[in-house]
């Protein structure tokens, strides 16, 4: 019983005097517990990998880099295109502005249908370039008249009446040549006529051919059966030229030149050729183109034959 109570009292004295052993073992286990829990949470905190964070700085400096986006690319600016240069004139404008030439052969008889030797009255011209060409029947007296127009041997087409024309004909080649016929439309009448014609061209030139020659003294014979009479206008200054030449006959012949541009005409010139059958060389006279001219040529002599004309006529 004793013995009890001491073994009690012992651990009661104990716990109030100080800590036993049993209290310090347990303590100690529970701090080396503790610390070393605190090693075990420690080293694990040191050894994870530690998660990246973006500094202030970092940050700050990261919102102040602009994105760099790709620089789009210059659309080249055209170049200006050379100013178009003009051409230098050439020596001869270009088509469609080629001179025109005008002549009127005046006071012309004309065959009749029923005349069994009849000839058209025949001119011919070459064009140079393209532009307008008229011929015309401008003045009439005593029937109708049949006139026809071709170019370059094609099929004529021809106009009647008391003053027929081709006003409005065109030249559309480098150069062609141009017929012009013209008759009486009747068996009987034989008209005596003004026919006006122009044409785009450098060198004026026209050719009359089957003209009549027929001497101008004998009584009957009307002097429009006695060679011809041109008026033109030159396109510049130069030389009138005209050659002729006629059948069957040798005859007188007399040539005339006159400036018609206002009224009366004044003759410049006037020259006769004895005994011949041609023009030959050419008659020629200078001219200018602020003038009107008229050339003719006549017969002197009785009328004789039939003689069929041919004559080329040129200016500048």
């Amino acid at each position: 019983m004793n013995e009890s109570m001491t073994y009690e009292n012992s651990i009661g004295g104990g716990a109030e005097s100080g800590p036993s052993t049993g209290d310090r073992r347990r303590r100690a286990a529970a701090l080396a517990l503790g610390i070393l829990c605190a090693l075990l949470i420690g080293c694990a905190s040191s050894t994870a990998t530690p998660t990246a964070k973006v500094s202030p700085s970092a940050s700050h400096s990261a919102s102040l880099t602009p994105t760099p986006t790709t620089k789009p690319t210059p659309t080249p600016t055209a170049k200006p295109t050379a100013k178009p240069t003009t051409a230098k004139p050439t020596a001869k404008p270009t088509a469609g502005t080629t001179p025109i030439a005008r002549v009127t052969f005046n006071n012309m008889e004309l065959d009749a249908l029923g005349d069994p030797n009849h000839h058209s009255r025949t001119f011919t011209f070459q064009t140079d370039g393209k532009g307008p060409v008229s011929v015309e029947v401008v003045k009439s007296k005593g029937g109708a008249t049949r006139l026809c127009l071709s170019a370059d041997g094609g099929t004529a087409s021809c106009h009647y009446g008391k003053t027929p024309g081709f006003p409005l004909a065109t030249a559309t080649t480098a150069h062609s040549t141009w017929t012009v016929q013209v008759i009486s439309a009747g068996n009987a009448t034989t008209p005596i006529v003004d026919v006006a014609m122009s044409w785009p061209t450098y060198n004026p030139k026209i050719t009359l051919t089957h003209g009549r020659l027929q001497g101008s003294t004998t009584t009957g014979v009307p002097d429009e059966l006695n060679g011809f009479s041109v008026t033109f206008k030159p396109l510049g200054a130069g030389n009138l030229a005209v050659s002729a030449h006629w059948t069957t006959i040798i005859t007188d012949i007399d040539v005339m030149l006159a400036n018609v541009s206002s009224s009366p005409s004044v003759n410049l010139n006037e020259k006769q050729y004895k005994g011949v059958g041609k023009i030959s060389p050419a008659y020629t006279h200078a001219v200018d183109q602020s003038k009107t001219y008229r050339f003719s040529l006549r017969n002197l002599d009785a009328d004789n034959y039939r003689p069929d004309l041919t004559a080329d006529i040129s200016f500048p």
